[in-house]
Protein backbone atom coordinates (compact mmCIF):
# COMPACT_ATOMS: atom_id res chain seq x y z
CA UNK A 1 0.00 0.00 0.00
CA UNK A 2 1.07 3.82 -0.74
CA UNK A 3 3.12 5.37 2.26
CA UNK A 4 1.95 8.71 3.26
CA UNK A 5 5.17 10.58 4.91
CA UNK A 6 4.74 13.99 6.71
CA UNK A 7 6.97 17.00 5.99
CA UNK A 8 8.66 18.65 8.93
CA UNK A 9 10.49 21.68 9.11
CA UNK A 10 14.10 21.65 8.90
CA UNK A 11 14.25 23.00 12.38
CA UNK A 12 12.63 19.94 14.02
CA UNK A 13 15.05 17.62 16.06
CA UNK A 14 15.43 14.22 14.37
CA UNK A 15 16.76 11.37 16.12
CA UNK A 16 20.73 11.07 15.27
CA UNK A 17 22.06 8.01 13.92
CA UNK A 18 18.18 6.64 13.22
CA UNK A 19 16.68 5.94 9.52
CA UNK A 20 13.32 4.04 8.97
CA UNK A 21 11.91 3.10 5.51
CA UNK A 22 8.26 2.19 5.32
CA UNK A 23 7.63 0.04 2.12
CA UNK A 24 10.85 1.78 0.86
CA UNK A 25 9.82 5.15 1.52
CA UNK A 26 11.55 7.10 3.87
CA UNK A 27 10.38 8.42 6.83
CA UNK A 28 11.73 11.04 9.45
CA UNK A 29 12.49 9.93 12.99
CA UNK A 30 12.13 12.64 14.79
CA UNK A 31 13.39 13.41 18.62
CA UNK A 32 11.12 14.29 22.08
CA UNK A 33 12.79 14.78 25.01
CA UNK A 34 13.01 11.12 25.57
CA UNK A 35 12.36 8.76 22.74
CA UNK A 36 12.68 8.46 19.53
CA UNK A 37 9.42 8.24 17.18
CA UNK A 38 8.27 8.10 13.65
CA UNK A 39 4.58 8.72 12.03
CA UNK A 40 3.10 8.24 8.59
CA UNK A 41 -0.48 6.94 7.08
CA UNK A 42 -0.67 4.03 5.57
CA UNK A 43 -3.34 1.07 5.23
CA UNK A 44 -3.11 -2.79 5.15
CA UNK A 45 0.91 -4.60 6.01
CA UNK A 46 3.51 -2.73 5.96
CA UNK A 47 7.06 -3.53 5.71
CA UNK A 48 9.37 -1.90 8.48
CA UNK A 49 13.12 -1.32 7.84
CA UNK A 50 15.82 0.48 10.47
CA UNK A 51 19.06 1.19 10.93
CA UNK A 52 20.70 2.81 13.85
CA UNK A 53 24.30 3.81 12.20
CA UNK A 54 25.89 0.46 14.21
CA UNK A 55 25.67 -3.18 14.75
CA UNK A 56 22.26 -4.66 16.29
CA UNK A 57 22.61 -6.99 18.97
CA UNK A 58 20.59 -9.81 19.51
CA UNK A 59 17.58 -9.54 21.00
CA UNK A 60 15.57 -7.08 19.27
CA UNK A 61 11.98 -7.00 20.25
CA UNK A 62 8.61 -5.84 18.71
CA UNK A 63 5.73 -4.71 21.26
CA UNK A 64 2.65 -5.35 22.01
CA UNK A 65 3.92 -9.16 21.96
CA UNK A 66 0.22 -9.69 21.23
CA UNK A 67 0.90 -9.30 17.59
CA UNK A 68 3.66 -11.84 17.74
CA UNK A 69 5.84 -9.88 15.23
CA UNK A 70 9.64 -11.34 14.89
CA UNK A 71 12.06 -8.76 13.57
CA UNK A 72 15.12 -10.12 11.45
CA UNK A 73 18.42 -8.35 11.66
CA UNK A 74 21.47 -7.93 9.55
CA UNK A 75 24.45 -5.87 10.01
CA UNK A 76 23.02 -2.37 10.96
CA UNK A 77 19.42 -3.37 9.78
CA UNK A 78 16.41 -4.29 11.60
CA UNK A 79 13.40 -5.62 9.16
CA UNK A 80 9.76 -6.27 10.13
CA UNK A 81 6.48 -6.56 9.03
CA UNK A 82 3.31 -4.83 11.05
CA UNK A 83 -0.29 -5.60 10.12
CA UNK A 84 -1.42 -2.37 9.34
CA UNK A 85 -2.11 0.71 11.39
CA UNK A 86 -1.36 1.02 15.00
CA UNK A 87 1.21 1.95 17.70
CA UNK A 88 4.38 -0.17 17.71
CA UNK A 89 7.45 -0.07 19.99
CA UNK A 90 11.25 -1.47 18.75
CA UNK A 91 13.21 -2.37 21.22
CA UNK A 92 17.45 -2.72 20.59
CA UNK A 93 19.45 -3.70 23.46
CA UNK A 94 21.55 -0.67 24.38
CA UNK A 95 18.99 1.98 22.95
CA UNK A 96 16.08 3.75 23.65
CA UNK A 97 13.09 2.23 22.43
CA UNK A 98 11.88 3.69 19.06
CA UNK A 99 7.72 4.31 18.78
CA UNK A 100 6.33 3.80 15.58
CA UNK A 101 3.07 5.61 15.27
CA UNK A 102 0.96 4.10 11.63
CA UNK A 103 -2.04 6.39 11.25
CA UNK A 104 -5.01 5.30 8.90
CA UNK A 105 -5.41 7.59 5.80
CA UNK A 106 -6.87 10.67 6.79
CA UNK A 107 -10.12 11.84 5.84
CA UNK A 108 -9.78 15.57 6.33
CA UNK A 109 -12.85 16.84 8.17
CA UNK A 110 -14.41 20.25 6.98
CA UNK A 111 -15.31 22.28 9.81
CA UNK A 112 -15.87 25.70 10.08
CA UNK A 113 -14.28 28.65 12.24
CA UNK A 114 -11.58 25.73 12.93
CA UNK A 115 -7.87 27.24 13.14
CA UNK A 116 -5.22 25.10 10.78
CA UNK A 117 -2.10 24.58 11.02
CA UNK A 118 -0.19 23.71 7.73
CA UNK A 119 2.70 21.09 7.20
CA UNK A 120 6.19 21.76 7.51
CA UNK A 121 5.78 25.12 9.94
CA UNK A 122 6.93 25.46 13.31
CA UNK A 123 4.16 28.26 15.27
CA UNK A 124 4.95 29.14 18.45
CA UNK A 125 1.48 30.70 20.12
CA UNK A 126 2.64 30.41 23.61
CA UNK A 127 -0.74 29.37 25.31
CA UNK A 128 -3.66 29.52 22.69
CA UNK A 129 -7.23 29.65 23.82
CA UNK A 130 -9.81 28.63 22.33
CA UNK A 131 -12.98 30.34 22.15
CA UNK A 132 -16.85 28.85 22.15
CA UNK A 133 -17.33 27.60 18.71
CA UNK A 134 -13.75 27.40 17.51
CA UNK A 135 -11.97 23.92 16.82
CA UNK A 136 -8.13 23.23 15.94
CA UNK A 137 -6.44 21.30 13.24
CA UNK A 138 -2.70 20.42 12.82
CA UNK A 139 -2.03 18.75 9.37
CA UNK A 140 0.68 16.01 9.43
CA UNK A 141 3.97 17.80 9.42
CA UNK A 142 2.78 20.68 11.34
CA UNK A 143 4.46 21.37 14.94
CA UNK A 144 2.24 23.92 17.31
CA UNK A 145 4.35 25.13 20.62
CA UNK A 146 2.89 25.97 23.50
CA UNK A 147 -0.66 25.30 25.36
CA UNK A 148 -4.34 24.88 24.66
CA UNK A 149 -7.16 26.13 26.85
CA UNK A 150 -10.98 25.66 25.58
CA UNK A 151 -13.92 26.39 28.69
CA UNK A 152 -17.34 26.57 27.69
CA UNK A 153 -16.59 25.33 24.07
CA UNK A 154 -19.62 23.02 23.48
CA UNK A 155 -18.36 20.80 20.16
CA UNK A 156 -15.05 21.35 20.36
CA UNK A 157 -12.89 19.48 17.65
CA UNK A 158 -9.09 19.24 18.16
CA UNK A 159 -7.63 17.06 15.41
CA UNK A 160 -4.95 16.46 12.07
CA UNK A 161 -1.44 14.17 12.39
CA UNK A 162 0.15 17.04 13.85
CA UNK A 163 2.24 17.65 17.10
CA UNK A 164 1.72 19.82 19.75
CA UNK A 165 4.94 20.63 21.94
CA UNK A 166 4.74 21.74 25.30
CA UNK A 167 8.75 23.14 24.85
CA UNK A 168 8.04 26.36 23.07
CA UNK A 169 10.02 29.53 23.84
CA UNK A 170 7.57 31.31 24.96
CA UNK A 171 6.53 29.32 28.20
CA UNK A 172 10.25 28.21 28.88
CA UNK A 173 10.66 27.16 32.14
CA UNK A 174 7.20 27.78 33.29
CA UNK A 175 5.26 24.59 35.09
CA UNK A 176 1.74 24.28 32.25
CA UNK A 177 -0.91 21.46 31.78
CA UNK A 178 -0.52 20.73 27.86
CA UNK A 179 -4.05 20.87 26.89
CA UNK A 180 -7.35 21.58 29.21
CA UNK A 181 -10.80 21.37 28.45
CA UNK A 182 -13.30 22.32 30.74
CA UNK A 183 -17.33 22.35 31.40
CA UNK A 184 -17.27 21.33 27.33
CA UNK A 185 -19.97 19.17 25.42
CA UNK A 186 -19.76 16.96 22.59
CA UNK A 187 -15.98 16.93 22.42
CA UNK A 188 -13.41 15.28 19.91
CA UNK A 189 -9.86 15.29 20.27
CA UNK A 190 -8.14 12.82 18.18
CA UNK A 191 -4.86 11.71 16.23
CA UNK A 192 -2.65 14.38 17.00
CA UNK A 193 1.13 13.78 18.64
CA UNK A 194 2.14 15.65 22.25
CA UNK A 195 5.68 15.83 23.30
CA UNK A 196 8.11 17.71 25.59
CA UNK A 197 5.25 18.49 28.26
CA UNK A 198 5.84 20.00 31.70
CA UNK A 199 2.91 19.47 33.68
CA UNK A 200 -0.31 16.96 32.87
CA UNK A 201 -1.05 16.26 28.87
CA UNK A 202 -4.99 16.42 28.49
CA UNK A 203 -7.00 17.13 30.99
CA UNK A 204 -10.96 16.61 30.54
CA UNK A 205 -12.13 18.94 33.53
CA UNK A 206 -16.35 18.29 34.08
CA UNK A 207 -16.93 17.84 30.45
CA UNK A 208 -19.39 15.47 29.39
CA UNK A 209 -19.82 13.49 25.77
CA UNK A 210 -15.70 13.22 24.80
CA UNK A 211 -14.20 11.27 22.61
CA UNK A 212 -10.30 10.59 22.53
CA UNK A 213 -9.00 8.33 19.83
CA UNK A 214 -5.49 7.56 18.66
CA UNK A 215 -3.51 10.61 20.25
CA UNK A 216 -0.07 9.63 21.14
CA UNK A 217 2.01 10.99 23.70
CA UNK A 218 5.29 11.04 24.85
CA UNK A 219 5.83 12.66 28.64
CA UNK A 220 9.35 12.54 30.57
CA UNK A 221 8.93 14.62 33.68
CA UNK A 222 7.58 13.70 36.86
CA UNK A 223 3.59 14.94 36.58
CA UNK A 224 3.55 14.63 33.32
CA UNK A 225 0.21 12.85 33.46
CA UNK A 226 -1.41 11.43 29.98
CA UNK A 227 -5.44 11.96 30.04
CA UNK A 228 -6.75 13.32 33.35
CA UNK A 229 -10.69 13.11 33.49
CA UNK A 230 -11.19 14.67 36.33
CA UNK A 231 -15.38 14.92 37.34
CA UNK A 232 -16.41 14.27 33.95
CA UNK A 233 -18.85 11.72 32.93
CA UNK A 234 -19.48 9.97 29.34
CA UNK A 235 -15.95 10.02 28.18
CA UNK A 236 -14.58 7.39 25.60
CA UNK A 237 -10.97 7.08 25.30
CA UNK A 238 -9.89 4.41 22.57
CA UNK A 239 -6.35 3.77 20.14
CA UNK A 240 -4.51 5.29 22.37
CA UNK A 241 -0.05 5.67 23.04
CA UNK A 242 0.43 6.99 25.98
CA UNK A 243 3.97 7.15 27.46
CA UNK A 244 4.30 8.95 30.54
CA UNK A 245 6.32 10.44 33.53
CA UNK A 246 3.36 9.57 36.16
CA UNK A 247 -0.10 8.00 35.52
CA UNK A 248 -1.30 6.79 32.09
CA UNK A 249 -4.88 6.88 31.98
CA UNK A 250 -6.01 8.44 35.42
CA UNK A 251 -9.71 9.32 36.50
CA UNK A 252 -9.88 12.11 39.76
CA UNK A 253 -12.47 14.81 41.15
CA UNK A 254 -10.89 18.09 42.00
CA UNK A 255 -10.91 21.68 42.21
CA UNK A 256 -7.60 23.08 40.31
CA UNK A 257 -9.05 26.48 39.99
CA UNK A 258 -6.10 28.18 41.41
CA UNK A 259 -3.72 26.82 39.07
CA UNK A 260 -2.77 27.21 35.51
CA UNK A 261 -6.02 29.54 33.94
CA UNK A 262 -8.41 26.92 35.01
CA UNK A 263 -11.61 28.76 35.36
CA UNK A 264 -14.10 26.16 36.41
CA UNK A 265 -14.54 23.73 39.38
CA UNK A 266 -14.20 20.06 38.57
CA UNK A 267 -15.17 18.67 41.59
CA UNK A 268 -18.03 16.77 40.19
CA UNK A 269 -19.49 12.98 39.79
CA UNK A 270 -17.66 11.08 37.50
CA UNK A 271 -19.03 7.87 35.86
CA UNK A 272 -19.78 6.37 32.16
CA UNK A 273 -16.30 6.29 31.30
CA UNK A 274 -14.64 3.44 28.96
CA UNK A 275 -10.87 3.12 28.23
CA UNK A 276 -10.06 0.45 25.32
CA UNK A 277 -6.94 -0.43 23.03
CA UNK A 278 -4.69 1.89 24.68
CA UNK A 279 -1.05 0.93 24.88
CA UNK A 280 0.19 2.24 28.07
CA UNK A 281 3.81 2.76 29.43
CA UNK A 282 4.41 4.79 33.21
CA UNK A 283 8.15 5.90 33.91
CA UNK A 284 8.90 7.79 37.40
CA UNK A 285 6.39 6.48 39.76
CA UNK A 286 3.18 6.77 38.10
CA UNK A 287 0.36 4.03 36.93
CA UNK A 288 -0.78 2.58 33.92
CA UNK A 289 -4.20 2.66 35.02
CA UNK A 290 -5.43 4.94 38.21
CA UNK A 291 -8.59 6.09 39.58
CA UNK A 292 -7.63 8.71 42.44
CA UNK A 293 -5.57 10.44 44.38
CA UNK A 294 -8.12 13.03 44.43
CA UNK A 295 -11.45 12.19 44.48
CA UNK A 296 -13.09 14.75 46.23
CA UNK A 297 -16.86 13.99 44.69
CA UNK A 298 -19.39 11.52 45.62
CA UNK A 299 -19.09 8.88 43.32
CA UNK A 300 -17.03 7.40 40.68
CA UNK A 301 -18.76 4.62 38.92
CA UNK A 302 -19.82 2.42 35.97
CA UNK A 303 -16.16 2.55 34.49
CA UNK A 304 -14.41 -0.26 32.11
CA UNK A 305 -10.91 -0.42 31.18
CA UNK A 306 -10.66 -3.07 28.18
CA UNK A 307 -8.34 -4.65 25.94
CA UNK A 308 -5.04 -2.43 26.79
CA UNK A 309 -1.74 -3.52 26.76
CA UNK A 310 0.59 -2.01 29.80
CA UNK A 311 3.57 -1.88 28.11
CA UNK A 312 5.96 -1.10 30.97
CA UNK A 313 5.16 0.33 34.83
CA UNK A 314 8.64 1.36 35.90
CA UNK A 315 9.84 2.49 39.53
CA UNK A 316 7.43 2.59 42.28
CA UNK A 317 3.83 2.57 41.04
CA UNK A 318 1.24 0.12 39.83
CA UNK A 319 0.39 -1.48 36.15
CA UNK A 320 -3.36 -0.93 37.77
CA UNK A 321 -4.85 1.10 41.01
CA UNK A 322 -7.87 2.65 42.82
CA UNK A 323 -6.25 5.46 45.21
CA UNK A 324 -9.23 6.79 47.01
CA UNK A 325 -7.73 9.21 49.61
CA UNK A 326 -11.33 11.74 49.74
CA UNK A 327 -14.75 10.94 50.20
CA UNK A 328 -16.15 9.51 47.09
CA UNK A 329 -17.86 5.98 46.74
CA UNK A 330 -15.85 3.87 43.78
CA UNK A 331 -17.75 1.41 42.54
CA UNK A 332 -18.47 -0.65 39.50
CA UNK A 333 -15.25 -0.66 37.89
CA UNK A 334 -14.29 -3.20 35.04
CA UNK A 335 -11.07 -4.35 34.09
CA UNK A 336 -11.15 -6.26 31.31
CA UNK A 337 -8.45 -8.52 28.26
CA UNK A 338 -6.10 -6.38 29.85
CA UNK A 339 -1.94 -7.31 28.94
CA UNK A 340 0.72 -6.51 31.86
CA UNK A 341 3.88 -7.24 29.67
CA UNK A 342 6.06 -5.28 32.46
CA UNK A 343 5.41 -4.01 36.24
CA UNK A 344 8.31 -3.23 38.85
CA UNK A 345 6.76 -2.59 42.33
CA UNK A 346 2.88 -3.30 42.34
CA UNK A 347 0.77 -5.13 40.03
CA UNK A 348 -2.46 -4.48 41.47
CA UNK A 349 -2.68 -1.98 44.04
CA UNK A 350 -6.75 -0.87 45.57
CA UNK A 351 -6.69 1.02 48.84
CA UNK A 352 -8.87 3.83 50.79
CA UNK A 353 -6.10 6.35 52.35
CA UNK A 354 -5.21 9.34 53.85
CA UNK A 355 -2.34 11.03 51.89
CA UNK A 356 -0.63 14.43 51.01
CA UNK A 357 -2.98 14.91 48.22
CA UNK A 358 -6.19 14.36 50.15
CA UNK A 359 -8.92 17.72 50.63
CA UNK A 360 -11.35 15.76 52.37
CA UNK A 361 -11.94 14.88 55.97
CA UNK A 362 -13.80 11.95 55.51
CA UNK A 363 -12.68 9.10 53.68
CA UNK A 364 -14.55 6.71 51.32
CA UNK A 365 -15.26 3.44 49.99
CA UNK A 366 -14.00 1.00 47.34
CA UNK A 367 -16.41 -1.69 46.66
CA UNK A 368 -17.46 -4.29 43.55
CA UNK A 369 -14.52 -4.25 41.02
CA UNK A 370 -14.38 -6.92 38.82
CA UNK A 371 -10.75 -8.30 36.86
CA UNK A 372 -11.66 -9.97 33.71
CA UNK A 373 -9.28 -12.38 31.43
CA UNK A 374 -5.82 -10.64 32.87
CA UNK A 375 -2.76 -11.88 31.73
CA UNK A 376 0.31 -10.59 33.17
CA UNK A 377 4.02 -11.15 32.23
CA UNK A 378 6.06 -12.53 35.45
CA UNK A 379 10.12 -11.46 34.88
CA UNK A 380 12.54 -12.16 37.34
CA UNK A 381 12.01 -8.86 38.63
CA UNK A 382 9.19 -9.78 40.48
CA UNK A 383 10.04 -12.45 41.83
CA UNK A 384 9.96 -11.53 45.69
CA UNK A 385 9.56 -7.76 45.06
CA UNK A 386 6.55 -6.86 43.79
CA UNK A 387 3.55 -6.82 45.65
CA UNK A 388 -0.44 -6.49 45.09
CA UNK A 389 -2.19 -4.33 47.70
CA UNK A 390 -6.02 -4.42 48.74
CA UNK A 391 -6.81 -2.07 52.14
CA UNK A 392 -9.25 -0.28 53.32
CA UNK A 393 -8.50 2.54 55.89
CA UNK A 394 -10.71 1.26 59.14
CA UNK A 395 -13.74 -1.04 59.22
CA UNK A 396 -15.74 1.55 58.06
CA UNK A 397 -14.30 2.56 55.16
CA UNK A 398 -13.18 -0.72 53.48
CA UNK A 399 -12.56 -2.23 50.07
CA UNK A 400 -15.51 -4.98 49.59
CA UNK A 401 -15.98 -6.98 46.67
CA UNK A 402 -13.12 -7.56 44.44
CA UNK A 403 -13.20 -10.61 41.74
CA UNK A 404 -10.02 -12.08 40.08
CA UNK A 405 -11.55 -14.03 37.02
CA UNK A 406 -9.56 -15.73 34.56
CA UNK A 407 -6.34 -13.61 35.63
CA UNK A 408 -3.02 -15.65 34.49
CA UNK A 409 0.71 -15.08 35.88
CA UNK A 410 2.96 -16.34 33.02
CA UNK A 411 -0.21 -18.13 31.80
CA UNK A 412 -1.00 -19.88 34.92
CA UNK A 413 -4.48 -19.49 36.50
CA UNK A 414 -4.56 -17.40 39.78
CA UNK A 415 -6.71 -18.95 42.47
CA UNK A 416 -5.69 -17.72 45.44
CA UNK A 417 -3.84 -14.21 46.75
CA UNK A 418 -0.21 -15.73 47.20
CA UNK A 419 -0.74 -15.99 43.03
CA UNK A 420 -0.92 -12.12 42.51
CA UNK A 421 1.74 -11.73 45.84
CA UNK A 422 -1.52 -10.08 47.89
CA UNK A 423 -1.50 -8.67 50.83
CA UNK A 424 -4.57 -7.62 52.54
CA UNK A 425 -6.18 -5.15 55.28
CA UNK A 426 -9.91 -4.00 56.08
CA UNK A 427 -10.98 -5.96 53.01
CA UNK A 428 -13.92 -8.63 52.12
CA UNK A 429 -15.47 -10.31 49.64
CA UNK A 430 -12.04 -10.84 47.80
CA UNK A 431 -13.00 -14.17 44.91
CA UNK A 432 -10.73 -15.51 42.68
CA UNK A 433 -12.74 -17.50 39.38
Amino acid sequence: MPVRAYRFAAEAARAPGWRLFANETSIDVLLSDSHPFATFESEGAIDISVTTGEAIPSGCEVEPRRHGIAPSVDGETIAFQVPGPGHYVLNVPGRLSLYIWVNPVEVVPDQPNTRRFAEGTITDVGQLRLSPGESLYLEGGAILRGAIRATSTDGLRIGGYGILDGAGPSLADIWRRLMVIEGSHDVVVENIIMIRPRGWMLTLGDCENVVVRNIKQIGSVLSSDGIDIVGSRHVHVHDCFLRNGDDCVVIKSLDLRREDDILLDHTRPVHDVLVERCELLSYLGGNGIEIGFELCCDSVRDVTFSDCDILAVNQYGAAISIHNSDHATVENITYRNIRVEHCYDKLFDLRVVRSRWSHDSERGHIRNIRFENIDVRVSVFNEGYTSSLIGGFDEEHRVSDVTFANVRMNGELATNGDDIWLFTKHADGIHFQ
